[in-house]
């Protein structure tokens, strides 16, 4: 049973338990709202509680952890929130994740906020000119049958097939050669696809270039995946229109995905400096690419 809260502020050395963290709930989305007034801006009551639902699930994080507030970069989180509150992407709906490490410069913990595919696919169903009806994507194993043709009338390209070898782990960096993603677009009165796909030297680059690379063997298929929303967000991009109010947002949000470095890969030891990853959480399943060919076989 939760205790009953007052208005009187928490100390910021006291642990967050399950009886304080109303109370610490509240702090933290007060002082939401003072960050905003600083700056000269606000939020509507959409975006605070997506923020609230934010800073919700990180106080559980805290307390499964077992951390402090005073051993948080809160500020560095608020401001965070701030964006993708804005943004309105949800941890819940698996849109974002969080990620907890040690600074060990400064002796804090930075807390990361970052998008998830899902969170890609919203804001491109939502700000996308064209209208986007639904995503398939998938990921190429060795030994999958994965074969596309061009459509020379609608000027697209096409998955036809894609049988999956189904007896090694693909959830393997070393065994996954590419992924794809096709969005289906609303056009000429079909449904036309838009298909990207990426090989294996993109989604090495992409790896080397990313701050989490412990997320990279657990949850491996589903960064690959990401990686592969991502470069469909920029062929999409120039029929993508973000109000003006949200391009600052976005780009304070922006994965950094470095696609200059060379594919050489990253053997660094990560255990001493994170602290905590989601790894807890379910990761989304990744949706067979239909309607293709599809076999087991």
């Amino acid at each position: 049973m939760v205790q009953q809260t007052t208005n009187k502020p928490l100390t910021n050395a006291l642990a967050i338990t399950p009886d304080n963290q109303v109370q610490v709930i509240q702090d933290w989305s007060k002082a939401l709202v003072d960050l905003t007034n600083a700056q000269h801006t606000s939020l509507s009551q959409v975006e605070k509680d997506f923020g609230v639902s934010i800073i919700t699930n990180l106080t559980t994080r805290c307390i499964k952890a077992r951390i402090k507030a005073n051993e948080l970069n809160l500020t560095n989180f608020l401001e965070q929130v701030k964006h993708y509150s804005k943004l309105q992407l949800s941890i819940n709906e698996n849109e974002l994740y969080l990620d907890i490490r040690n600074d060990k410069d400064t002796g804090l913990k930075n807390v990361t906020i970052s998008r998830q595919y899902f969170g890609i696919q919203k804001l491109m169903m939502r700000y996308c000119k064209k209208k986007i009806v639904r995503f398939l994507d998938g990921i190429i194993c060795t030994g999958d049958d994965f074969v596309m043709e061009e459509d020379f009338n609608l000027c697209v390209r096409r998955v036809v097939k894609h049988t999956k070898n189904n007896t090694i782990n693909r959830n393997s960096f070393a065994n996954i050669e590419g992924a794809y993603v096709i969005a289906l677009v609303e056009e000429y009165g079909q449904l036309v696809p838009y298909t990207c796909v990426i090989d294996k030297n993109r989604l090495w680059r992409a790896k080397n270039a990313s701050q989490t690379d412990k997320i990279w063997t657990s949850d491996t298929a589903s960064m690959c995946l990401k990686s592969a929303y991502w470069s469909m967000w920029k062929m999409m991009k120039p029929y993508i229109e973000l109000p003006l109010g949200l391009q600052e947002s976005f780009v304070a949000t922006e994965d950094e995905m470095d696609w200059d470095k060379p594919p050489i890969p990253v053997n660094t030891d990560l255990e001493n400096t994170i602290y905590d990853i989601p790894a807890e959480e379910e990761q989304p399943p990744i949706v067979d690419v239909a309607p293709i060919e599809e076999s087991t076989e």
